[in-house]
């Protein structure tokens, strides 16, 4: 049978996302490899490398989805069955620890919407603790940001602790809002920091320019800012 001209870019994408890979470019690899799937759909090849990037990266259950694709693509070919899931075998221990931290993360979850945050805070620790998730990843983005707000939450507030968590927020996900916002608040809550907390809404603004929940923190802190200079006025 011919290989077609999308084939032959399958092949080719395939064959680079192998090497971007060996290259340590993960990112670049995960692209060829999922654009080689749409390429060649019926081979297990290209799922078994975007599963092979998705380990390296820590992300387990993206990995074994693919796995799961590539065998059923396989059929009775056991052989080639056993080739594939070894993919995954080194990687079951951290499975194992990425299920425990994602069970604390939706406990922690679940107690956020009930109220209970110091249960919330526990399993939001427990979770990070486990180190289930990667450095650097979207679940502990996720996780941080979620604990972050369970701190400013608690009555009275912990706002040290927010602090620190939106700071590494801030530090290791800049592209995002989420950091200067709950460093603002916690800024706020810990008092006489209100000109940092404005430093914070105004370098969010300038790099989110237009962006909602900033402009309305924005509006909140002049609100009290006027509101404040309005009563010492008073008292003169």
């Amino acid at each position: 049978e011919a290989v077609t001209g999308s084939e032959n870019e399958g092949y080719v994408l395939l064959k680079r996302g192998h090497l971007l890979l060996k290259l340590q470019s993960p990112d670049k690899a995960v692209e060829d490899a999922t654009k080689s799937i749409e390429a060649l759909p019926l081979i297990p090849e290209p799922l078994a490398l975007r599963a092979m990037v998705y380990n390296a990266q820590g992300m387990y259950t993206q990995a074994l989805a693919d796995v799961e694709a590539a065998v059923a693509l396989v059929g009775d070919d056991r052989e080639q069955v056993q080739e594939l899931m070894a993919v995954m075998e080194p990687h079951r221990a951290a499975m194992v620890v990425m299920d425990r931290a994602r069970a604390a993360e939706e406990q922690g979850d679940k107690c956020l919407h009930q109220g209970l945050f110091s249960e919330a805070e526990r399993y939001y620790s427990i979770c990070l603790a486990h180190q289930g998730y990667v450095a650097g990843s979207e679940d502990e983005w996720r996780v941080v940001r979620s604990r972050a707000k369970t701190y400013m939450a608690m009555k009275p507030p912990d706002a040290r602790l927010a602090l620190s968590d939106a700071s590494y927020l801030l530090e290791t996900w800049p592209d995002r809002p989420d950091g200067y916002l709950l460093r603002a608040d916690a800024y706020l809550e810990i008092g006489g920091a209100s000109n940092l907390a404005r430093a914070d809404l105004d370098a969010a603004n300038h790099v989110f320019p237009g962006n909602k929940d900033v402009q309305e923190a924005l509006y909140r802190l002049t609100m009290d800012w006027d509101i404040k200079q309005e009563q010492a006025n008073a008292e003169r």
